[in-house]
């Protein structure tokens, strides 16, 4: 990032992911397991299907299978009474295929797992849920152990922490924060919506600071739903909303104006067309009735018909298409703050 831009704050959400080999599989199936089993034969299963992975990407493979047991209703523990496996092959046959599988995921989960049995700490679904963004830019993280975690001068990113090893965070030297989502399906993570609020609401642990917070997302219903997500909570997890809102997020792009500005006509060759899934988004998307006021609500609207009316949609990685536009981006969004 540019030098002027040093003081700012980076968030960003991508699920990485590796393969290539002959096919190989492996089997995880818990639920066979006694209650009774030791703690150390459970880590040693999860070793297996690490070593089965490692060995594959090794020896260049060409996928790697992994067979879960289906979800019982049943209360019995007989095997027998068990429904068939699921089994989930990366690379998949489709993108969606690929989505559910992301070997990235499956490993992150099974050493979260991991760790819990080896340090004997519990894990919830919050902890398996939370720990997918990536974070970079002038701050330093203060945690409850005393560590610090400095993030200006690193070359990829760090892990966005989880909220309960958070103490304080210093914010002295950011002017503003940057969100950037990718790859989350419309859903926002939220160990990336805990921070983002934690840095950006005045408080004692961020030295009351309230740096500008922009949200750059991709031009397509998915994009547009995580943004509201940040700034409006969920439906569904309405209950952590009050903890896990941006109420101040601003949306700084990917907008209509970005792929239909004639300055950027170069563009052209990152747009797409809308898929079925995409419109039926949008429409559902119109009805949605939880803005901040009128003018925020006609402004999405808007932004939502145009789209379906251009039946086009974008990647934010058409900002590269201009050497400076994530530059000029920033500028323009922070010049009106």
């Amino acid at each position: 990032m540019d030098d002027e831009f040093d003081h700012d704050m980076l968030f960003e959400f991508e699920s990485p992911v590796a393969s290539s080999g002959r096919r190989d599989a492996f089997l995880l199936d818990a639920p066979q397991l006694s209650r009774q089993t030791k703690h150390n034969d459970v880590i040693a299963q999860i070793e297996a299907v690490f070593e089965t992975v490692a060995d594959a990407l090794l020896n260049e493979r060409a996928g790697i299978t992994v067979s879960l047991a289906a979800h019982s209703t049943s209360s019995q523990d007989d095997p027998s009474t068990r429904g068939p496996k699921a089994t989930f092959t990366f690379p998949g046959k489709n993108a969606s295929d690929a989505w559910r599988f992301y070997l990235a995921v499956v490993i992150r989960i099974l050493e979260l797992i991991h760790e819990s049995l080896s340090d004997g700490v519990i894990l919830t679904k919050r902890h398996t849920a939370g720990v997918k963004g990536l974070m970079a830019g002038a701050a330093v993280i203060h945690r409850r152990d005393g560590s610090k975690i400095g993030l200006t001068n690193v070359q990829n990113g760090v892990l966005v922490p989880s909220m309960e090893e958070v103490l304080s965070v210093d914010l002295s030297r950011v002017r503003w924060i940057l969100v950037v989502e990718k790859e989350g399906k419309g859903y926002p993570d939220i160990a990336t919506r805990a921070i983002a609020r934690f840095m950006s609401i005045a408080s004692p642990q961020n030295g009351f600071a309230e740096p500008p917070v922009f949200g750059l997302v991709d031009y397509d219903p998915d994009g547009m739903a995580i943004l509201h997500t940040y700034k409006h909570g969920s439906k569904k997890m309405s209950e952590d909303n009050a903890a896990l809102i941006v109420p101040t997020i601003q949306w700084m792009g990917l907008r209509s104006r970005d792929i239909t500005d004639e300055d950027h006509t170069h563009r052209n060759q990152g747009l797409m067309p809308l898929t079925r899934r995409d419109r039926h988004k949008a429409r559902k998307m119109l009805e949605w009735e939880q803005f901040s006021d009128l003018e925020e609500a006609a402004q999405w609207r808007r932004e939502l018909q145009v789209m379906l009316m251009l039946n086009l949609k974008a990647e934010i990685q058409i900002i590269d298409s201009d050497p400076s536009g994530l530059a000029k981006m920033i500028k323009y969004a922070v010049k009106d703050t």
